[in-house]
């Protein structure tokens, strides 16, 4: 089994769990998330993530892509967009702006409690390429974090929590593309 789809069954971005994280995410940052193309949405997101062979390199970093097929499928091409665009990396790869998909999927993380979020990615052992990343990429995405030089994964976590949620901060206030909701 591969380390993406052990992520989306027993891991961090565990088919139920992650969603409904993000959905509390989205409710701080944006108010109750009412439409069900949201809801689609939390749940699609991460799903390319399944067959994925690695979570951030040039496997997972395709993730996105799933989702939004299936969300354009559904709901039209704003939604694909909205979808595809909750990855950091990919919107980056685009030359476009996040979604704010993204805001709440990195709140997410840093609001699912350590005690629950790191046996999780222990488990699947997707928290060592996390790790492996936060300490060696030197972009705006990623710090060299204690933790991760040391490897003490609560620190790395709550490193990693602190630095998303200036992350959020610092984004909502730059260029973000807005859910299909206010963009129509």
């Amino acid at each position: 089994m591969t380390i993406g789809t052990k992520s989306v069954l027993f891991g961090a971005h565990q088919f139920l769990l992650h969603p409904i994280m993000i959905a509390l995410a989205w409710l701080r940052l944006f108010g109750p998330p009412l439409d069900p193309r949201l809801w689609f949405a939390f749940f699609l997101h991460d799903i390319g993530y399944i067959g994925c062979t690695d979570m951030d390199g040039a496997s997972g970093e395709r993730h996105p892509e799933r989702g939004a097929r299936l969300m354009r499928v559904l709901f039209g091409d704003k939604w694909g967009e909205f979808t595809l665009l909750h990855s950091r990396n990919y919107a980056k790869a685009c030359g476009r702006p996040v979604s704010q998909l993204c805001l709440a999927d990195k709140l997410a993380t840093a609001i699912t409690p350590a005690w629950l979020y790191l046996p999780l990615a222990c488990l699947t052992g997707e928290i060592g390429e996390y790790m492996r990343n936060t300490s060696v990429q030197q972009d705006d995405h990623f710090c060299s974090m204690i933790g991760a030089r040391t490897g003490d994964v609560g620190v790395w976590f709550e490193e990693l929590r602190n630095f998303n949620h200036l992350w959020i901060e610092r984004s909502t206030k730059s260029a973000v593309l807005p859910t299909p909701l206010r963009a129509a």
